[in-house]
């Protein structure tokens, strides 16, 4: 896959977010914050957090953590996932929940510039006081010191360009960076973290409604290993379940361990009564675990797949999208009736008509005008 450009089903992704008349709910992985290369700031990643807990684990406690690593590393399309649970069970059962928000709040600093000595063990403390040294570097000044990928920058810009088509974003990650990215572009976003049940319709406000469906980096829980995962959570199911039914889901960087989305989205996918929209893109191949889940939708042509996808490459490429449609109001504001016309190629044997008069094609892979 191309690391500089959008492959062919990026560039259709990018096509179907732009003319859908859905409301479009992205559903993120720990991808989007991760580091763009090794010794880069940003949130650490699986594999450097099952390092950091196999470094806090004793050889007898370790062994199993230390075996699933070995099998990562071994193999490129198994990955630290297995590493990064078994490691969280362990650490949880040796050493207890609080131990895992700290290290989850270790991994979020990855993303700022370094702390005084006596901060940062202010941030990372299990104490109640860590919540006014977290929030400390979300205010004033500080918001900016943040370390962005070019990718969450433009999904803040994306975000803050028309709340009503991007309403809300679901995610499985901690950290704060998609609420950075809205605010930097001076946008506004509400947040909802729900470590236990809870239904997040109820959340009231302005802006973007940003969605921590496994905790958060301070002041609740960070949920990590099956039994979390897997929890019973009848508000929070009911409130996604309304949410997919009425909104287009693009999925980017979530690998779909199982847990209360991929639930939902299965039961989704199954209900006759749902009409699903969701896109799921993949890194590289598809993964045939999720397609499995999906299978009933895929055949329906309500669910699918977009292999060779970089969220890094797709989500600046949106953002130019959409910001050259905005220019053309006369055109945005009856897309609906016709997008279909105007979106496939070839652009050149368009017809002439007066509402174009004048246009130049400027995008011509997403038939932006």
């Amino acid at each position: 896959m191309s690391t500089q450009e959008l492959s062919r089903d990026g560039e259709r992704l990018v096509r179907r977010i732009v003319r859908t008349t859905r409301p479009v709910v992205f559903l993120f992985g720990s991808a989007l914050t991760a580091p763009e290369a090794s010794g880069s700031r940003g949130v650490a990643n699986v594999r450097t957090i099952a390092t950091n807990i196999l470094d806090m684990l004793d050889e007898d406690a370790g062994v199993a953590v230390r075996e699933a690593f070995k099998r990562g590393e071994d193999d490129r399309t198994f990955g630290f996932a297995e590493a990064y649970r078994l490691g969280f069970e362990v650490l949880i059962d040796e050493y207890g929940q609080d131990h895992a928000n700290t290290l989850i709040r270790e991994a979020v600093l990855g993303a700022y510039p370094p702390l005084s000595a006596d901060e940062k063990a202010r941030v990372v403390t299990s104490d109640a006081s860590h919540r006014e040294a977290c929030g400390a570097l979300l205010s004033g000044d500080r918001i900016g010191k943040w370390h962005l990928r070019d990718s969450v920058v433009a999904l803040g810009q994306v975000l803050r360009s028309d709340p009503i088509k991007f309403p809300r974003v679901l995610t499985t990650n901690f950290d704060p960076l998609i609420e950075v990215a809205i605010k930097r572009a001076e946008g506004s976003r509400l947040r909802t973290v729900l470590d236990r049940d809870g239904n997040p319709g109820r959340s009231e406000g302005d802006g973007t409604h940003v969605v921590y469906v496994h905790g958060y980096w301070y002041g609740a829980d960070t949920l990590h290993v099956p039994q979390q995962l897997e929890q019973d959570r009848p508000q929070l199911r009911s409130t996604l379940k309304e949410w997919i039914k009425r909104s287009k889901i693009v999925v980017l960087g979530y690998s779909g361990w199982k847990d209360v989305l991929t639930t939902v989205l299965m039961e989704c996918a199954t209900d006759e009564n749902v009409q699903l929209d969701i896109d799921w893109a993949f890194y590289e191949d598809k993964e045939p675990r999720v397609m499995k889940m999906f299978e009933s939708a895929v055949a329906l042509k309500r669910a699918q797949a977009f292999e060779n996808v970089d969220m890094h490459i797709l989500l600046p490429a949106l953002r130019d999208a959409l910001d050259i449609a905005q220019r053309a109001p006369n055109l945005v504001a009856s897309r609906r009736e016709r997008l279909g016309a105007w979106l496939e190629p070839p652009y050149e044997d368009l017809a002439p008509s007066p509402e174009l008069a004048g246009a130049r094609l400027l995008m011509p892979r997403y038939g932006v005008v």
